[in-house]
């Protein structure tokens, strides 16, 4: 079940970067938040 709790998790933050994507945290995050 930890499993699906982590693809959903993945799915609804996908779902945030493609709707707010224009904003500036996205671009922090995707500049600095990647491991």
């Amino acid at each position: 079940w930890m499993y699906s709790i982590a693809v959903a998790l993945m799915r609804v933050r996908t779902i945030m970067l493609e709707r707010e994507r224009h904003t500036d945290w996205v671009k922090a995050l995707l500049a600095g938040g990647e491991k």
